[in-house]
């Protein structure tokens, strides 16, 4: 699974909000906005559940909500940034998340899911790649970020 093929600059949203729910929703719009092939009610449902169930706020910085969904036909990633920081994201050592990855992908993509989420991990280690990150201004130079790191 090529990681560029479920990112788009247009799927890229830098972040006005501060708590957890309201940048989860403004994520979920965002994707909504671009013509994202879900139902935005089911997605906000899954993704609340999901969070409930155990926070995805991995360390780092970095929060990963994920689901799978009926219809998808191939993974999407919704990327949101906000460098100040969601105050109340949970993450395993307590810091603020900064930068989250919403992952969709379908129903029976669990090895596509799995691929995604170690590509993204392998380049938001670099803690080079985070400050880089948190300081782009644009959606464009966030994609491009990634396009540098994943080849």
């Amino acid at each position: 699974m090529d990681l560029l093929q479920a990112i788009d600059p247009t799927r890229i949203c830098l972040l006005r909000n501060h708590t957890k729910q309201e940048v989860l929703n403004e994520i979920i719009d965002c994707g909504a906005r671009v013509g994202l092939p879900y139902n935005r009610e089911e997605l906000k449902e899954r993704i609340y559940y999901r969070e409930q169930l155990m926070s995805t706020g991995l360390g780092l910085g970095i929060g990963l909500p994920h689901v799978r969904m009926e219809g998808m036909s191939q993974p999407f990633i919704i990327i949101g940034i906000q460098p100040d920081g969601i105050i109340d994201y949970e993450a395993i050592d307590n810091l603020p998340v900064k930068i989250v990855f919403m992952i969709i992908v379908g129903k029976e993509q669990h090895r596509q899911y799995l691929e995604l989420l170690a590509k993204i991990v392998g380049i938001v280690k670099r803690s080079h790649v985070i400050d880089a990150l948190l300081t782009a201004t644009t959606s464009e130079e966030i994609y491009q970020i990634f396009v540098k790191e994943a080849s």
